[in-house]
């Protein structure tokens, strides 16, 4: 029995010793990078770099604070980028989702609405840093704003004509406002791949390249597959495969 005690504490010990922490920092998204660690994005990189010997550690910041730790070199991993949006970290080959961008209107506006051509010259709202307008074929007025719930109040306000945003961060917002859907409506206006990007030194580079050989392999095996389903994002994960092959 002592044996037995003395082997499993010198186990704990190597682990303690080859396991080495990473630090994910990101804006918090329900169901997909909630405050206590759980949801999809986390589950994700937790199957893709735990049986490497790291051990993920989480903060939640503001999507562009969150970036500019990994910039500056202060956190390894940060979630959600989209292509070319930051030249000061490292992206992967493979996006781990597409994230779905709705445009939420209110109802008596949604007569007039008849796509993309319908957003030219108007007032649009969007979060801080997202860069929507760098995506769309016409011209737009951006309006940019610190929560989903104030760009809902300027749009019942009428500052702006439209909000932009992923569909389930917009109920959430909704709900939190005590707002019903039923006086709103929100179309898809298009899909954009969504990267978990590094730091941008020989880490990073160890490990994007777990990322781009584990990756591929959790989707084929079907465990992000499961993941996604398991939060009911399961959107995004179907809109990726549509624009990428594995």
């Amino acid at each position: 029995m002592k044996k037995i005690l003395i082997y499993l504490v010198t186990l704990i010990f190597c682990f303690s010793i080859f396991s080495t922490d990473l630090l994910v920092v990101t804006e918090e998204w329900e169901d997909a990078t909630n405050a206590d660690g759980s949801g999809a994005y986390f589950d994700i990189i937790k199957a893709v770099f735990e049986n490497e010997d790291y051990t993920i550690k989480y903060k939640i910041y503001p999507y562009k604070r969150a970036l500019s730790f990994v910039e500056d070199k202060n956190a390894d991993i940060v979630v959600g980028l989209y292509e070319g949006e930051s030249e000061l970290v490292i992206y992967p080959k493979i996006p781990f989702a597409a994230d779905p961008v709705s445009v939420l209107m209110k109802k008596n506006q949604s007569a007039k609405y008849t796509g993309e051509k319908s957003l030219k010259s108007k007032k649009i709202g969007y979060m801080n840093g997202y860069g929507f307008d760098e995506y769309l074929k016409v011209p737009i007025k951006v309006n940019e704003v610190t929560s989903r719930e104030s760009g809902i109040e300027m749009l019942n306000a009428g500052r702006i004509d439209y909000f932009l945003g992923n569909p389930y961060d917009i109920e959430t917002a909704l709900k939190n406002l005590s707002l019903s859907n039923n006086d709103y409506q929100m179309t898809l206006l298009l899909t954009i791949p969504m990267y978990i990007c590094y730091i941008n030194n020989s880490t990073g580079k160890k490990l994007v390249k777990i990322w781009d050989k584990n990756y591929p392999k959790l989707v084929k095996s079907g465990q992000v597959k499961s993941i996604f389903q398991k939060y009911a994002l399961e959107d995004e994960y179907n809109y990726l495969l549509k624009s990428y092959k594995f």
